[in-house]
């Protein structure tokens, strides 16, 4: 079974900017969704220029997954952002991804993907 993404985020951190601090990033392997790891802007900036796939998810209840929508990087002036949308505005926005300290998905590792 093919994942939703090479990657899939399901909280975020903002700074006072509107930029990404950190994420909290799954594994999509088509069977499970791995337990999350925080990382920085620069890492999943990095992995889109290398050719991963991301999009975020949202935990549901008993350890199930809804999915969310395509990251991209949306080129901006003389930078870029982070985006689900293709608006060319200097901010990040990963859509409607609740804050990293209210995240809940630490608790649901290796949930199953499901269908969406």
């Amino acid at each position: 079974m093919a994942g939703w993404a090479d990657y899939l985020l399901s909280a975020v951190q903002y700074g006072p900017d509107r930029m990404i601090v950190r994420a909290r990033q799954h594994e999509d392997d088509g069977e499970q969704i791995g337990r999350g790891a925080m990382v920085d802007r620069r890492t999943i900036a990095d992995n889109i220029k290398k050719g991963s796939t991301y999009s975020t998810v949202f935990a549901g209840t008993g350890g199930s997954w809804r999915r969310g929508e395509p990251v991209r990087l949306v080129r901006s002036g003389g930078g870029y952002a982070i985006r689900v949308d293709a608006n060319r505005v200097m901010l990040d926005n990963l859509g409607m991804l609740p804050d990293v300290e209210g995240d809940g998905a630490s608790a649901s590792a290796s949930a199953s993907a499901g269908a969406a």
